[in-house]
């Protein structure tokens, strides 16, 4: 607390003369606009307009003077009124009309009012006069707008803290370190009263927005209200407020409560009427130095010594948000040209943005591109001077602009491979195709759906044509195909990756045409740049792959390759067996068709040649040059060791649909199952691609979960039987794609086809004629799986020792030189991946998040998984379970319990640990993941009534659901299950789904498990879901243990 003038003036001076140099400096003063959506605060020589729904800085004016050391705004809401100078020697007015948005100010007047700081200032309530007082004893008016001296009032004895007009203006009040407060008339400015109740400088003064009462306060720790007319003064009730002085009080917009803030760090609510003490909040990060109210009496802006100025809530006490230190505000940026370049070039840009000022740096993304200068221009303007390297990609150079106080620009420059020409409409045919003379670049949209755009050359034999095209949006939006006609109208190229290569054969025009596959156009597939002419392109190499280490002969094709079609390269050791390998690492500079990728290998490869023997591992290269091209491989095989034969072309970029078929040693079709028809029904209702794996049937009485059915070709299983007459029987799928067994390939089936139960018995068993099919599965394959993509892949059981063979061929008829593949002989490895999602996990305080895993199974791998989970923060818990023999996934609920914090820093990740047994031996893997966060609190809670449950296979059990509902919510909760094992459903599930209905809080739900489900510990989820918001609620995990 402070006792004494000296110490006051000597303080003073320490704070205020050494401004510039404490960091952070003090928030002095503080103001509320007239809406409440910006706040006007002091802090060091700078005013700042803070909005306070984000605490962003609007703008910020800079004073002359070392000091801003108050502020206050007139009643109307227009007027900002600012105080500045310098300690003992200076105290300066500036006024300001504020913008509409009062996120700018314009000036009115400034003159030097005082010889020392001014401590106060207050408009009367009209808005024609100003009072300020200072360290220099004085209190004086000024009329406004004019900036004239009305008064000068001479009357105290030591500094003066405070001036503060009555509601109509007809009398102002003043105070100071002399213990007094004066009360004047405004009209003829003689004293009316002076109140000496204080026993120590008065800091503080407010009028009641209702009454002639004055609050005054300050070093004596007491609040004191006075009745004040012209004629009469009466003290009428006071209070010991705070343990240290009181620095400033007000009084709420409707009269009735008073705010008041302490050097104790405390700030109060208090009854006006009594003084009584309503709330003392929590102490302040700092001592308060200024206090502001909203217009509408919610929050309370409280500035502190500390730098710190906070939004608070005026009911609870919390800090709403922190106002300062403030965000800089974000860099806009309002246009910058030009907006593109080509390589080689070096252009100037001149870019305009606001609140983005120099020095800045700049940097970029894109490789092969400098900035040489940096320099400023008039107006906010800025130019940037970006050499582009000749050997650049061409693309969007995404230019950071970063200034010396964290701001950021982002400026996406074009850069074209050649110089850009303007497109001419109309060009949506061949007659009316665009001329290109070669080579430029051109900037082109598709208009409407169902346009197309054309452009021309006119091309020499043997002259090399090269086309890239590049779009500002994925594939997902605009998936442009490319197609070049020849002077004789015959189709030479064709892409659906942007890029096109021909070597010319005629003489003559040739049509470049540009389209979307799926026809679509318009603004939403943006534009594309269209670069022509001739620069290097690899459209495909053989082999798409070569042994670790051993140097090996390429063949690339494409154009501008300048002799380089044939190349010799080495995969370096530092590759492992299996590893994508990128195209620039054995071939530097050159371009290659997206989607190409080269594999690394640790086994002998060999190249087609017709009836070649492959050693077991090895892989085979092949080419199909021939449209009508067969390849046949040959390999020796024991029985008893299965061999996996399969093929990499289309996941490597290859154009080519593989089909393999294996032939006995003598050559003919080798059986590989037997399938007996028992019963037959028919799809309904609809149509079915090849991926959906749900598919309506006309009757199932005689089916069950697990049986086998084919349909068409296509040999598929049954995970769930229909649960109504209006629902599908669901198959076993991986990935969200339909599954085939036994070497078949999901295909699309149509309204009405026949569906056939079947046994699958060992190859040349035979059964008498039941009316039904008898179909013998053959070891042949075209697509090998969800993940194998066009690919194929055999799982092969040799029946007999001998040399057998692998036909190869292309099931659309595609040859030529990007038409490669791999063939993969080699022996099983048995092996398994986990794969967790969501990878972020927040769930909020009582509440789950579901957690998916998936198991992905290579090479025969269907043992069951043991899952352990291990260092998860303290508060969070996740159960121990396994994944069933042949299953591929599991749910788990990662739940946060009630006290649960969100974890240091510095806590470590969470494992997850697998194990299970490969060939005999255990297999053991560990996978980490970030620590979780705790979420917010959200509007539903859900609970199970048991968090274990044993129940024997071949019967139900029920568990009741509740739900808290928090926030209002009271609509309707759909509830799901998830991760309940194969074999085991719930029941009752109406056509909405599982649902709590409104104003209800609880469900019991019904779970089936079928008498062949294996014995173990199963964990499934519970959760609610708040339909709008797309929000998931969990519940704790029940672990279900299957007895028979």
């Amino acid at each position: 607390m402070l006792m004494g003038q000296g110490l006051v003036l000597l303080s003073s001076i320490l704070v205020l003369s050494q401004l510039p140099s404490v960091k952070p400096n003090p928030v002095r003063g503080v103001a509320f606009a007239k809406d409440g959506k910006v706040v006007f605060a002091a802090q060091e020589n700078n005013v700042l307009f803070l909005r306070t729904n984000d605490a962003v800085v609007l703008s910020k004016m800079k004073m002359d003077s070392p000091v801003v050391s108050t502020l206050t705004l007139s009643d109307d809401g227009k007027t900002l009124a600012v105080a500045h100078g310098k300690s003992g020697a200076s105290g300066e007015i500036v006024t300001y009309l504020l913008g509409k948005d009062n996120s700018s100010a314009t000036p009115i007047f400034q003159l030097k009012a005082h010889n020392d700081l001014i401590q106060s200032l207050s408009f009367s309530p009209d808005g024609k006069l100003l009072a300020s007082c200072s360290y220099d004893r004085l209190v004086k008016i000024w009329s406004i707008p004019e900036g004239k001296l009305v008064q000068e009032l001479k009357d105290h004895s030591d500094s003066v803290y405070a001036v503060a007009f009555n509601k109509d203006g007809t009398m102002l009040a003043s105070t100071g370190a002399d213990r007094a407060i004066k009360v004047w008339d405004t009209k003829t400015w003689k004293k009316l009263h002076a109140l000496s109740d204080s026993t120590d400088w008065v800091y503080t003064l407010a009028w009641s927005p209702v009454k002639n009462q004055l609050l005054g306060a300050g070093v004596d720790q007491t609040l004191r209200v006075w009745a004040l007319e012209k004629d009469s003064s009466k003290l009428i009730v006071s209070a010991y407020a705070h343990t240290s002085g009181v620095n400033k009080a007000v009084w709420t917009s409707e009269g009735t409560k008073i705010v008041s803030i302490g050097e104790d760090k405390i700030w109060k609510i208090w009854n006006a009427d009594k003084l009584s003490e309503i709330k003392a909040f929590k102490p302040l990060s700092d001592t308060p130095l200024a206090l502001g109210l909203s217009p509408d009496g919610l929050t309370t802006a409280i500035a502190r010594v500390d730098g710190k100025l906070d939004l608070f809530d005026l009911k609870t006490g919390d800090s709403i948000r922190p106002l300062v230190p403030y965000m800089e505000p974000k860099a806009l940026l309002k246009s910058f040209a030009p907006t593109y370049s080509a390589l080689g070039k070096k252009v100037t840009i001149a870019i305009k943005a606001d609140h983005f000022e120099s020095p800045f740096v700049a940097s970029s993304n894109m490789k092969g591109v400098t900035f040489s200068s940096l320099a400023s221009s008039p107006n906010s303007g800025l130019s940037l001077d970006v050499q582009i390297d000749a050997n650049a990609s061409p693309g969007i150079c995404k230019i950071n602009c970063k200034s010396s106080k964290g701001q950021v620009l982002e400026i996406d420059l074009e850069v074209d491979r050649f110089l850009r020409i303007a497109e001419n409409e109309p060009n949506d045919s061949r007659l009316t195709g665009q001329a290109l003379v070669l080579p430029t670049s051109v900037k082109s949209s598709l208009n409407r759906p169902g346009d197309c755009d054309w452009f021309y050359i006119n091309a020499q034999v043997g002259q090399e044509i090269a086309v890239q095209l590049q779009s500002e949006k994925d594939d997902k939006i605009f998936a442009p195909m490319l197609q070049m006609i020849a002077p004789d109208g015959t189709v030479v190229a064709e892409s659906a990756q942007g890029w096109l290569a021909h070597v010319c054969s005629q003489k003559g025009r040739y049509a470049i045409e540009v389209r979307d596959r799926d026809y679509r156009g318009g603004e939403t597939l943006g534009s594309y740049r269209l670069h022509v002419g001739s620069f290097p392109i690899v459209t495909s190499v053989f082999p798409l792959g070569a042994q670790i280490g051993k140097e090996n002969t390429w063949l690339l094709q494409g154009v501008g390759l300048a002799g380089k079609n044939v190349m010799k390269a080495t995969i370096p050791n530092s590759f492992k067996a299996g590893d994508k390998v990128p195209f620039e690492t054995l071939f530097p500079g050159l371009n290659v068709v997206p989607g190409k990728t080269l594999v690394a290998s640790d086994v002998l490869e060999k190249k087609h040649i017709q009836n070649e023997l492959l050693l077991v591992p090895s892989v085979g290269n092949g080419l199909f040059a021939d449209q009508k091209d067969v390849h046949v491989w040959k390999f020796e095989a024991k029985k008893g060791n299965k061999l996996i034969i399969e093929t990499m072309a289309s996941r490597l970029g290859s154009n080519v649909d593989t089909y393999l078929e294996i032939l006995d040693p003598m050559g003919n079709p080798l059986p590989r199952v037997v399938l007996r028809g028992l019963s037959k029904t028919y799809t309904i209702f609809r149509d079915n691609d090849s991926v959906t794996s749900g598919i309506r049937i006309e009757a199932w009485n005689e089916l069950a979960v697990n049986d086998y059915v084919v349909i068409g070709s296509d040999l598929m299983k049954i995970r769930a039987l229909p649960r109504n007459p209006d629902d599908d029987c669901r198959f076993f799928q991986l990935d969200n794609k339909r599954m085939a067994f036994e070497g078949t390939t999901p295909i699309y089936h149509y309204l009405g086809q026949p569906i056939y139960k079947v046994s699958l018995n060992p190859p040349g068993t035979t059964f008498p004629p039941n009316g039904l099919p008898q179909i013998t599965l053959f070891h042949q394959n075209d697509d090998g799986g969800p993940r194998q993509g066009k690919d194929s892949l055999l799982e092969f059981d040799p029946p007999a020792d001998g040399i057998y063979t692998v036909r190869v061929r292309e099931m659309q008829g595609r040859f030529g030189p990007e038409s490669c593949y791999r063939l993969l002989v080699r022996n099983p490895k048995p092996d398994y991946n986990l794969r967790l999602t969501p990878a972020n996990l927040s769930p909020g305080p009582g509440s789950g998040v579901p957690v998916n895993v998936e198991i992905d199974r290579f090479d025969g791998f269907d043992a069951a998984v043991d899952i352990k989970i291990s260092g998860l923060p303290k508060g969070f818990i996740a159960p121990a379970f396994f994944i069933p023999r042949g299953e591929n996934t599991a749910s788990f609920s990662l739940f946060a319990q009630a006290d649960a914090k969100t974890p240091d820093v510095g806590h470590g990740k969470w494992t997850v640990k697998s194990s299970t047994q490969i060939n005999g031996l255990k297999v053991e893997k560990e996978s980490q993941f970030d620590a979780p966060k705790l979420g917010p609190k959200g509007d539903l809670k859900t609970i199970v009534s048991t968090e274990e449950l044993t129940v024997k296979a071949g019967t139900e059990v029920k568990i009741l659901v509740k739900i808290e509902r928090g926030n209002g919510f009271a609509a309707r909760v759909p509830l799901d299950v998830r991760g309940l094992p194969h074999g085991a459903r719930v029941l009752d599930i109406g056509l909405n789904g599982i649902l709590v209905n409104p104003k209800e809080t609880e469900r019991f739900v019904t779970i089936q498990i079928d008498s062949w489900v294996e014995p173990g510990s199963y964990p499934f989820v519970v959760l609610s879901k708040q339909e709008g918001k797309n929000t998931e609620f969990a519940a704790k995990s029940v672990v279900m243990n299957v007895v028979r």
